[in-house]
């Protein structure tokens, strides 16, 4: 984990080097920070080796940038962007945006024209940020609004590693996160008696 941490610090020193600069190529993001990033997380970022396709063809939604593979099929579409053309998730919900063009063309890709799953996550990034999607329900389950959100939050970070995805834990873990806390629960539950109560 500490040399993970090390690793991690040394990319994010690079990127905050050259982040200034707005008009790097996405594809030199992409190779230089987000494939980085990932293989950090495991993955085996070379095309084609097995857990990951460059500039893959999706019939009807155009060619993604990437896409993480579990057991040769798409389990997480990679759309990756310039710096500075990603807002972050505070100014998404003070501007109240719903759903950006970027971020709509990250979940193009994880549905066919027809609305069928090609893969249950996509991931909107350009390294500064990194949204991942639910493709299913279309919403945003876990965000990093900048490079140091990496190492704050490792532990979310993880649930994008190669083992995690594999061995269903980025799922469990989604499913956990959508059900209601057990205390809210019980709170409704003494609310509704209470009001019976008062009621009667």
């Amino acid at each position: 984990m500490r040399e993970l941490q090390q690793q991690l610090r040394d990319l994010i020193d690079q990127f905050e080097e050259f982040a200034a600069n707005k008009s790097t190529p996405e594809m030199t993001i992409q190779t230089e920070y987000v494939e980085r990033l990932f293989a950090l997380l495991g993955w085996n970022m070379v095309h084609g080796a097995g857990d990951y396709n460059r500039q893959d063809y999706c019939r009807g939604s155009g060619i993604v940038d990437g896409v993480l593979l579990k057991h040769g099929k798409p389990v997480i579409y990679i759309e990756v962007k310039r710096f500075g053309r990603i807002p972050s998730f505070d100014e998404r919900k003070a501007r109240r945006i719903y759903r950006t063009p970027e971020e709509q063309q990250a979940l193009r890709y994880a549905r066919d024209p027809n609305g069928r799953l090609r893969a249950p996550y996509a991931v909107l990034t350009n390294f500064q940020r990194l949204f991942l999607f639910d493709a299913r329900t279309e919403e945003i389950i876990l965000h990093f609004d900048r490079p140091q959100d990496y190492l704050t939050r490792l532990d979310d970070l993880h649930y994008l590693s190669k083992d995690e995805v594999l061995s269903g834990g980025l799922e469990r873990w989604r499913s956990r996160a959508l059900r209601p806390d057990v205390d809210e629960d019980f709170l409704a539950t003494l609310n509704h008696w209470r009001l019976r109560l008062a009621q009667g």
